[in-house]
């Protein structure tokens, strides 16, 4: 068989226009790599950001207490929060924080994965839910801003707690997606403690916590599918309904308190330190209300080491946006110097 051989055609000179079109689309394609790789390192430093900021929270935190003696277990309940919902968010947010981060570098699976089977409105109100409290105790100017976000997720947690059948998000231990209901458990436990001391205990604290609880508790029992299922469960649920009214109703007392504090200068009459683990220092003064009650507040280590008793001390007494009382220790007073 003859071999044909090929002709080549002569190609034609690009028309100026043409040059022009091309020279624009490969400065395109170059900007784009450049913005793809700013972008791509962007999200690595995010990403070791995000993690940086959750071990110097930690820090500051852990100084906090050692230095003011108290509140020691809510500090490190929300250390141990910060770092646990910063590597177990399952929103989403993690994985696209981290989805450019190099295959070959250090937990790059864990960090890049995304569970889709998850409802992600529930997975969103764990994440922020965490920050929110953990931000509405340290960002004092926007706490109540925070806390109604907080609330906002808890009630989002709730809805999933009562309306799933499948008791995939219930406080089912041998549950896969129980994980994403422990900030029900964890966020009221320190933001209760956090705003436990110093305040005057009524019975509207109890009526509100009741309350909570029995409605959450009922409507529980009324979507869950399963009677034995749900008889198993119906106590965690009374529990942390319970724990969650209580720590409702104590960081809107005194995060959403707007009111003026009266201030108050009262002679201490006694001192008060509990030594152990966790170790408490207090003063005793009469109540302005009432002289045959004594009212006892907690206070840091160094005011305990720098006051006696017959000192005068500043005191300010707020109502609380929920109508109980609560107390801030100011310092010595100047009279006192």
């Amino acid at each position: 068989m003859s071999k044909r051989k090929r002709k080549y055609k002569r190609k034609k000179a690009l028309s100026a226009k043409e040059q022009a079109r091309r020279r624009i689309l490969r400065e395109k394609r170059k900007e784009r790599k450049k913005r793809e790789n700013r972008f791509f390192w962007v999200q690595i430093w995010g990403g070791i950001g995000l993690v940086a900021v959750a071990f110097v929270l930690l820090i500051i935190f852990c100084i906090v207490s050692a230095k003011t003696d108290t509140n020691a277990v809510g500090v490190y309940i929300v250390a141990a929060d910060i770092l646990f919902i910063s590597f177990n968010d399952k929103s989403g947010i993690r994985s696209f924080v981290f989805r450019r981060y190099p295959d070959n570098f250090i937990f790059a699976e864990y960090l890049k994965s995304c569970d889709k089977k998850r409802a992600f409105p529930m997975e969103i109100a764990n994440t922020v839910g965490c920050y929110s409290s953990v931000l509405s105790l340290i960002w004092h100017k926007l706490s109540a801003f925070w806390t109604v976000i907080w609330i906002i997720c808890i009630i989002v947690g709730f809805y999933y707690i009562i309306t799933d059948t499948d008791f995939k998000y219930t406080f089912n231990k041998t549950s896969d997606y129980m994980d994403s209901s422990l900030f029900l458990m964890f966020t009221p436990l320190y933001m209760g403690l956090f705003h436990l001391e110093n305040i005057d205990f009524n019975k509207k604290i109890a009526v509100f916590t009741i309350a909570i609880c029995a409605v959450i508790t009922g409507l529980f029992l009324l979507f869950s599918s399963s009677y034995n299922e749900k008889t198993s469960l119906i106590f965690d649920t009374m529990l942390f309904s319970a724990l969650c009214g209580a720590a409702v109703f104590l960081s809107v007392n005194q995060n959403m308190d707007f009111s003026q504090p009266q201030v108050h200068t009262t002679e201490i009459a006694d001192k008060n330190y509990v030594s152990g683990k966790y170790s408490s220092y207090g003063i005793s003064f009469t109540d302005w209300n009432d002289s045959q009650a004594m009212i006892n507040i907690h206070i840091d280590s160094v005011s305990y080491n720098q006051l006696e008793i017959g000192d005068s001390v500043v005191i300010e007494e707020y109502k609380g946006a929920l109508g109980m009382k609560y107390y801030k220790f100011i310092g010595k007073a100047e009279s006192d110097f």
